[in-house]
C-alpha cells in the first residue's frame, strides 16, 4: 500500500494589510486612552474703532491642571500670529 499526501496551497494578499491595519486600530484607541482631549476656539473680528478683536476659549473633558499652561501658550501663539499679519 502506497502513502500520499495531500496539500493545499492558499495565499490571500489582503491578509497581511488586515493585520496592519488592525493593530493600527488597537494602537489607536490605546493611545486615546492616555492623551487629553482639549477642545479650542478662537474667533477673530473687527471692532467698531478698527481694532482686532481676538477671543479664545478652552474645554478640557474631565480636570485638567496644565490647561492654564496651555491657556498661555495659546494667547501667544495667536498675539505672535496677529502681530506678523500686520
Amino acid at each position: 500500500m502506497k502513502r500520499y499526501i495531500g496539500v493545499d496551497i492558499h495565499h490571500n494578499p489582503g491578509q497581511a494589510y488586515a493585520l496592519v491595519f488592525a493593530l493600527l486600530a488597537v494602537a489607536g484607541l490605546i493611545l486615546s486612552l492616555y492623551v487629553n482631549r482639549r477642545r479650542v476656539w478662537v474667533r477673530t473680528g473687527t471692532a467698531a474703532d478698527g481694532r482686532t478683536m481676538v477671543e479664545y476659549g478652552l474645554l478640557a473633558r474631565g480636570e485638567d491642571h496644565r490647561l492654564a499652561g496651555e491657556a498661555a501658550c495659546t494667547a501667544e501663539t495667536v498675539l505672535r500670529r496677529v502681530a506678523a499679519a500686520r
